[in-house]
């Protein structure tokens, strides 16, 4: 680690230090996934690039939790998207992101993940990330938000959390982030977490990432 490196790691641990619950941050579960629902988990990463997550992504995975509650695996989501269509059932229109949504699935089936455990774990797997990112419209962002979705390790960085960090390449803000959550020894999703809810502040009043985890100038 280079010296301009520790430095940014040392303001780092302060300034996580002096968010609001540190160290323990209740209400954010190590671990925790956001859905124990694949289908849920699929359409939150297929939607958010570049999207309203409490005004347009929200609402929509919450109508396909009740919708379709049993789309628990990703072949029941699978059967239910065959039957019925996914535009449908999140009142989405346009092609891409729905295609995105089916291909995320049939990649996690030809992989052998079924379960939001499963995906976990295969998050974790050193290829799982360059598999994810050979699927068309899926950046590095996307590829590590579905770890997060999970409860995996991983940071998904966006503009609210390069906000929080600073300059750098979406590498080097892992990079760094990923040394801050050793040395404080918290759980990585939890970083992600409390990071991107902080970045939001310290952001311009009217940049609409203040309630979004996507890019609009690329691959999310």
């Amino acid at each position: 680690m280079d010296l301009f490196h520790r430095e940014r790691v040392v303001a780092l641990l302060t300034k996580v230090g002096r968010l609001p619950g540190f160290p323990d941050f209740p209400g954010v579960e190590a671990g925790g996934a956001r859905y124990q629902h694949m289908g849920a988990l699929l359409a939150d990463a297929a939607l958010q690039a570049a999207i309203d997550f409490d005004s347009v992504v929200k609402l929509r995975v919450e109508k396909l939790l009740v919708a379709w509650p049993d789309a628990v695996t990703v072949d029941t989501f699978r059967a239910r998207v065959a039957a019925e269509g996914l535009g449908g059932v999140l009142d989405w229109k346009h092609p891409e992101k729905l295609a995105r949504a089916l291909r995320l699935a049939d990649l996690l089936a030809a992989e052998g993940v079924q379960t939001v455990d499963q995906l976990r774990s295969w998050c974790q797997l050193p290829d799982s990330r360059s598999k994810l990112l050979k699927i068309k419209g899926v950046g590095e962002k996307t590829a590590d938000y579905v770890a997060v979705l999970a409860g995996g390790q991983a940071i998904a960085v966006d503009r609210r959390i390069r906000a929080f960090v600073g300059s750098g390449s979406g590498e080097e803000i892992r990079s760094l982030l990923t040394a801050v959550a050793s040395e404080l020894n918290l759980d990585l999703g939890v970083l992600d977490r409390v990071v991107w809810a902080a970045g939001k502040a310290e952001l311009p009043p009217d940049d609409p990432s203040r309630h979004r985890r996507g890019r609009p100038d690329r691959p999310c």
